[in-house]
Parts: C-alpha cells; structure tokens; sequence
C-alpha cells in the first residue's frame, strides 16, 4: 500500500496510482492557492492583466526595459502563467527608475501590503520601496524575510520581497518605486506585483485554472485533492490559511520572522459554523471493504483542546474527533459503532498527527506515529454518509473545530503501524514536531536535504532547521529528490555547501549521513565534512579510507584510519565525530570506532563546508548535516542515527 515516500511534498501516490483516495495540503499550491484577497495591482488590459505595469523614467543615464522578458526563467510554481517577467538595464551610470504595481484605486488611512518577485545581475541593485502617487512619500522599503537592502539579497534567484505601509489621508495611489543605474549593466527583474488591503501578503492570485493572473480570489475556491481522485474540499464559510505565509515557489515562508521557512501552512476553523465539504468519488462502502478498510490522517492543532471538535466526519463508517482532550475513534460497520477515547491527553496550541485506521479485525489510533488505542473491530462497512471537515451536521456530537487542519489525508484499506510512522516522519519536521530522536541541546546547525522546510528543491539556500539562522550557501551541487532528498557535486573540485563561522568552543560534535559508489570522483583527500581545524575525509589516499582529525591546543591530532573498506560501498552511512576538549571520537552507523587524545581548544572560529576543504573534494552525496557546540554522548549519537535510518534504508 503507497504512503508518503519521503518528506517532500511530491510522490504521495497521486493521479489514481495507489490507495490514496483524498489528499488535500494547505501547503501546496496546487492544493490550496491562497486565501481570499484582491489584488489591486491587476486590471482586465494590458499591461496590467499580465501584472507588467510600466512606471519608468530615466532622471540621468539612459536604461532600457523590455515586457514579458524571456532571458530568465519565471519564479517556481509560476512557469504556465500568463504573468510577465519585467526587465530593467542600465546602459548608462545614472539614475533610472523601474517602477512596478501602479495603481490608483488606493483608499486613504488605509493599511495595505505590497509584494512582488525580484532578481538581481549583483547583489546592491537599486533599493525597491512603497511610493505613494498622490503624496510621493516614502512607505518604507521593501525586505526579504524580514531583511531590507538589496546588498543583502540573493544575485540571480527570484526572491519574493514586501513591506506594510498605512496611506495617507488624501492618498488615492501606491506603487513599488525602485531606482538603479550605478554600474553599466546592472540589471533587475520584476514579476507578479501585488497591492492587497490586508497586514500581511498572500500568494499571486490567479484564475481557476492557475495559468492567469486575476483580480480576486474568492473565499469558495476548492481546495484541491492531490490523488488523483478529484475529491476536492469546498469551503462553506469563508476559511483562513496562517497569517503572515506567502508561497515561494511551492513553499509557503514567513517574511516576518526572520530568514528560515516556516515549519507549516493551515486552513483556520473558527470553532462556530466553518467546514470544508468534502467529495468521496472511490470512497463508497463497497470501494472501502474492496480495499480492506480505511486510514484517516490529519495534521491538527486545536485552540482549546478540552472541548468536543470534529476533524474528520462521516456518519459512517468513521468519525475523527476530539473529546476531553482525547483522540476518539469511531467505527461504523455490519457489527456497529465504535466509540474509543485513546488514552494521551492532548494539549492545546499543539500540532499532532491524528491517525485512526481499521483493517477489518482491528481498529487503533495513532498520535504522531504512536498507538494510542488497539480495538478488536470487526464487519463490513456499508453506509455512504457525506464527508466533512472540521464540523458535522449530525447531533449528538455535532462540535465545531476551533483550531487549524494542515493536511488530510484518507487511503482505503488500514495503514500498518510502520507506514503510519513513515507517513509521520515524512512531514514531522514541517510541523516542528520533531525528527523526534533528533537531540536539540546544543544544537546550532541542521541542514536536511530531505525536508522542504530546509530546502525546497530550486535555490542556493539551504536553511538551517535548527532555528539558529545558520544558512548554508550552495554552490557547484546538484540536488536529487531521491532518499528523500540529496546534494551532489556537478564538479568533485568545486562544490560546497558552505555555512557561517561559528564561535570558537571548547568542545563540538559534527554529524552527516553520507553516500559514495565507485563511479564517483574524488582528490587526495576528499573532504566530507570541513571546519577548518576539524575534517572528516574520504578520498583516493589510503584507498578510500575515512579518515578524521582535529586541531586543538595548537597542534593536530594524528589523521586516523576509522574505516577502511567502505569508502565506495554505495550505500548511505551516518558519521559522528566529536570533540570534549582532550579526546576526539568517530562514531560510524550508531557505533563507536575509535578515537585520538588531543587537549586544548580548537582553533579559531571557522565555517563548516561540505564536499570540500583546502581545494581537496568529495565526489559522493550528503543529505544531512548537524554542528553541535556540545559533545554528544554515545547514546545520544545513537538515537541521531535512529531517527534517520528508516529513510536511507540502513
């Protein structure tokens, strides 16, 4: 039976190609579009239909601009939209404005959020920023997660960039006003600008069909099932994603809490008279029993948790509730109705993963990844009841949910106790629930290649997820979605994924799970891992032996031989090695190999750079890495190593 195959929000059994019958996620696009809204900046003519307004002049130098440019990709998510990519070059130093999202249809004394995508040839091209067409004031500047200047920004990757402004009393117009012309050739380009009376910005609004920019998004707009099987959800009253999320790509990000992704997307219950009516084509009692029964999974967080709430409903065969802080499971079949409380207490303002699946002798429930209650339940299924979220018609328990539904998913037929884990591990870390073994003290780096929230799959970013900001900057890596996800050198000698410096410490511990096969490239020392004063390598010399040392106390240690014999095995292995001040130790698949004595304190601050260090290159992949500013023990390595295993098939 498919389940989610990896973290990734791709390769969940759509298109009718398995037993997912229903999967709709706030945080997909093509799911769910975005919450309702106008935007200003669009008009029915050109050029505002294809967002493209021309706002231009030259104050000196000279410039030019071209519409619907085609010498850059359009942003990700956005490639069969009608939308236009401007384009902006300076062809004489000066002063040259590019102007973007005109409109004079503004209401004065009111707060508006402006948005837009941006790319720039170097970094420090122009400065965009709110202008208001009336009072010609300055609004404040445009920021990139929460970081204004264009210095600051990334050069040649679509980023999407905003600011909140209040207008004026007597203003009747907004637009983004940006200035460049300080080098021949510097150029930007703009895409999809947005004016929306709200506090925050939300996705471009297109039409129906996604392939148009639009005016407005309505409040009924489906939200769309991922099967396959066309069960889309229907909002009966007018439901909400999180504030402050806008979609990057197919990534929704806050830009106003710092610089990583955010760990989820919702649709918003007010707990009073919202639902999501849901469609059951293939859902029928007869479809159900053919597959063996059913498994219900959804990403719920509730606001008052003690209260009765409906998440899943269908009066029979199965209700997902909660009652007095407890997940309920109920069950209609041939020998009738189920009513289980499970036994965790719930608490409020908690993102859970909420399982209950039934395989015709048992029924259990799960909370994230765990079961919480095992019933012996017989029968077949054979009512056909309609199928709601977040609410139901039905007395008796007829509860409102007062909180949020990240993702829903339903399959035929019962999930066992492994998939139901594989399905929670897939998408825990969106919802900052876990990797739950991952140890968090002392942690000050985790790159996943594997997780959206740390890499969406396009970009030169890889997000640290540990909430510290330590991004890593990629260069010369290939990324393949395979084990979940994974980065490559393009060239073995010029590859890297390269993070900040961090503050000298006594003691470390830094781990990556890795992968090398024979056809792979490597130099002398090819290195997997670098901070300058502390290595762990694989490479030609010793014939492919893993090798490590560290710098401390102003000497090194020995380079040891831990591995000899596994270099190209083409298989994925997890490292560890650490350092408590006077001995290093190297850990290798959860066990420990051996170690060198070395007293004193490593050396300067240094980045930690994978695939490369002193130009010599590792050719292999890496798809996970973690520095911590604290010594790991051997138990606590060991459960890093458990939390990853499942997925790279050790």
């Amino acid at each position: 039976m498919s389940v989610a195959g990896g973290p990734r929000l791709e390769g969940i059994g759509r298109s009718g190609d398995s037993d997912l019958m229903l999967c709709l996620d706030a945080l997909d696009a093509s799911s769910y579009p975005g919450e309702p809204t106008t935007n200003k900046s669009y008009a029915a003519s050109s050029p505002y239909s294809y967002l493209g307004q021309n706002y231009d002049w030259n104050n000196s130098g000279n410039s030019t601009r071209t519409d619907n440019a085609k010498d850059v990709p359009k942003p990700k998510g956005y490639e069969s939209t009608n939308i236009w990519v401007c384009r902006k070059e300076t062809t004489a130093v000066g002063s040259q404005h590019f102007g973007m999202g005109f409109n004079t249809g503004i209401s004065g004394s009111t707060q508006y959020t402006l948005s837009m995508w941006y790319r720039q040839s170097r970094a420090g091209v122009g400065g965009p920023y709110i202008r208001g067409y009336t009072s010609n004031a300055n609004h404040g500047a445009l920021a990139y997660k929460g970081v204004t200047g264009t210095s600051n920004w990334p050069v040649n990757e679509w980023i999407r960039i905003t600011a909140t402004a209040t207008t004026a009393s007597n203003e009747n117009g907004l637009y983004i006003s940006n200035y460049i012309g300080a080098v021949v050739g510097d150029t930007a380009w703009a895409f999809g600008p947005q004016i929306e009376a709200k506090a925050y910005m939300t996705p471009i609004v297109l039409n129906t069909t996604q392939t148009a920019a639009a005016s407005a998004r309505s409040a009924t707009e489906a939200w769309k099932d991922l099967s396959g099987r066309n069960n889309n959800g229907t909002f009966t009253t007018s439901l909400y994603s999180g504030a402050a999320l806008s979609r990057d790509g197919q990534v929704l990000t806050s830009f106003y809490s710092g610089a990583n992704p955010v760990f989820s997307n919702y649709i918003d219950f007010d707990g009073t008279d919202d639902s999501v009516t849901v469609s059951k084509t293939n859902m029928s009692a007869s479809d159900l029993n053919a597959g063996g029964g059913f498994t219900l999974s959804a990403w719920v967080k509730s606001n008052n948790i003690a209260t009765t709430q409906n998440i899943i409903s269908r009066n029979g065969p199965y209700f997902m509730r909660i009652t007095s802080s407890k997940l309920r499971m109920c069950v209609l079949t041939t020998s009738g109705w189920l009513f289980q409380n499970g036994l965790a207490t719930l608490s409020s303002d908690t993102w859970y993963n909420l399982v209950i699946t039934y395989d015709k002798s048992r029924a259990k429930s799960y909370i994230n990844g765990v079961v919480d209650r095992d019933i012996a339940k017989t029968g077949d299924i054979t009512s056909n009841g309609n199928q709601y979220l977040g609410y139901t018609p039905v007395g008796g328990e007829q509860a409102s949910l007062d909180g949020q539904i990240g993702k829903v998913s339903i399959y035929k037929g019962g999930l066992t106790a492994d998939q139901v884990k594989a399905n929670f591990n897939a998408h825990c870390g969106r919802f900052g629930v876990g990797p739950p073994t991952v140890v968090r003290s002392g942690l000050m780096g985790y790159w996943d290649a594997g997780k959206v929230v740390s890499y969406s799959g396009s970009g030169s970013t890889w997000y640290d997820i540990s909430g510290n900001g330590n991004n890593a900057t990629l260069s010369g890596l290939t990324f393949n979605s395979g084990s979940g996800g994974y980065f490559k050198p393009t060239v073995t000698t010029t590859g890297s994924a390269t993070t900040p410096s961090f503050a000298n410490t006594a003691t470390m511990t830094m781990e990556c799970w890795y992968k090398s096969s024979s056809g792979d490239s490597f130099t002398t020392y090819g290195r997997i891992m670098d901070r300058g004063d502390t290595t762990i390598s694989l490479g030609t010399y010793g014939t492919y032996q893993l090798r490590s040392w560290v710098y401390a106390g102003g000497g090194r240690t020995s380079p040891e031989n831990v591995k000899n014999g596994i270099g190209q095995d083409g298989l994925w292995h997890h490292i560890g090695y650490t350092f408590d001040g006077s001995t290093a130790r190297f850990y290798f698949d959860g066990t420990y190999v051996n170690y060198a004595s070395r007293s004193g304190a490593l050396e300067s601050p240094y980045a930690l750079t994978l695939f490369t260090g002193d130009g010599y290159g590792f050719g292999g992949q890496i798809a996970v890495a973690r520095y911590y500013s604290t010594v790991l023990s051997a138990a606590q390595i060991v459960n890093n190593f458990q939390a990853d295993r499942e997925r790279f098939g050790v």
